[in-house]
């Protein structure tokens, strides 16, 4: 459920408690 959210968040180009930004912008 938490892997779930923090990729919904990331698609919707918000940072997460695990992955910052950039890192997000790098693995999608």
């Amino acid at each position: 459920p938490t892997l779930i959210k923090e990729l919904k968040m990331i698609l919707a180009g918000e940072p997460t408690g695990n992955l910052d930004e950039k890192t997000s912008k790098i693995i999608f």
